[in-house]
């Protein structure tokens, strides 16, 4: 910063607007996760308006929002409870440990699902608006709920990722399951096509190892996003597809400010999720209420991750959860004590 003898502050002239901010890579982490979390809601609402939804079912929704969950637990004095539902959400893993047992038991519980999951759809083909979408990788169709709840049950997560709780994932599709829903889902092993090897799972069954960028955060590995659009309509036929476009370019609003400027030629997260949940009646899409999970192999040394004593490579995960009405909510409750028991002091 430099003065002029007037006292006015002179800051690289023409770039008041791009001051520099010095900061910790945690808390670089944490603002991409609010602005990711903002992102999705300010969706979630063109697409809740688009469908005539309330302002009091507004109100609900973002009280119980699952990127709104307490990522702070050691500056509670007490507990407390936040009821959560992940009905036409999405979670994903971006964090992870790199400890070898956990990195061996999270691709065992892998090898342990796909073991079950007989009739595999190979390098699915989708026909997308008069195009074709390929994938490399698998699509198991009708998977009964039991084996989803089984592989979180034995996947371990970064205590950081407070988002994707497996404990509360597993609640949640039981609790849903009592309800009637969620009892099957579509599974998706999807591979990449320009790796150099492919690493063998189970018979039959390998794909390429993809590469994500090790953001280098405190000795963990971390990425940015792992789920895109296109992954999660893997599941999707042409009709569904278009549907949930159709509803995408219905509540897209053009905002420079966000990048937002024409109109989307792929269906976007929440209008997936809705269709999904609820289809398109007008268009006689009905609503498949299946679930999706994503699976995928990273490649630890080609993403250059912190050095982790294992052959085994990193398994990721994401969750598509499809529009429901049923309310069901999982309580989400930590205090500053079992924090501590759980994870130690971080100050």
């Amino acid at each position: 910063m430099r003065y002029r003898s007037t006292t006015k502050a002179v800051y690289r002239p023409g770039y008041l607007d791009l001051c520099r901010l010095y900061t910790t890579s945690e808390l670089i982490d944490w603002f991409g996760h609010i602005a990711d979390a903002s992102e999705e809601l300010r969706r979630d609402f063109d697409l809740m308006a688009q469908s005539g939804s309330t302002p009091m079912e507004y109100g609900l929704r973002v009280q119980s929002h699952p990127s709104l969950m307490v990522t702070s637990q050691v500056k509670m004095r007490a507990a407390r409870n936040l009821m959560i539902s992940f009905s036409g959400e999405s979670v994903e893993t971006v964090t992870f440990r790199v400890d070898s047992q956990t990195v061996n038991r999270n691709f065992q519980a892998l090898q342990t699902l796909l073991s079950q999951l007989p009739g595999a759809e190979e390098d699915p083909v989708r026909q997308r608006n008069g195009s074709t979408e390929k994938w490399q990788g698998y699509v198991w169709k009708d998977v009964d709920s039991t084996a989803v709840i089984g592989f979180l049950s034995h996947y371990e997560t970064h205590a950081s990722a407070h988002r994707v709780n497996t404990q509360l994932l597993s609640e949640f599709i039981s609790k849903m399951n009592d309800e009637g829903e969620l009892k099957h889902w579509a599974v998706a092993l999807v591979g990449s096509k320009d790796a150099r090897d492919r690493k063998t799972l189970v018979d039959n069954v390998s794909v390429g190892m993809l590469v994500r960028t090790d953001k280098a955060v405190d000795g963990r590995y971390s990425i940015g996003r792992l789920l895109s659009p296109r992954d999660e309509g893997i599941d999707l036929d042409e009709s569904s597809w278009g549907a949930a476009l159709d509803l995408s370019r219905k509540s897209f609003k053009p905002d420079p400010g966000r990048g937002r400027i024409n109109p989307p030629e792929t269906p976007s997260g929440p209008a997936i999720r809705f269709t999904r949940g609820f289809g398109a009646p007008d268009t006689g899409v009905t609503a498949t209420k299946q679930g999706l999970l994503l699976l995928y192999l990273l490649d630890p040394v080609e993403s250059k991750a912190p050095k982790i004593d294992s052959s085994s490579p990193i398994v990721a995960f994401g969750l598509s959860f499809p529009g429901s009405k049923a309310g069901t909510k999982v309580e989400y409750k930590v205090n500053n004590v079992l924090w501590e028991q759980e994870y130690g002091h971080s100050e």
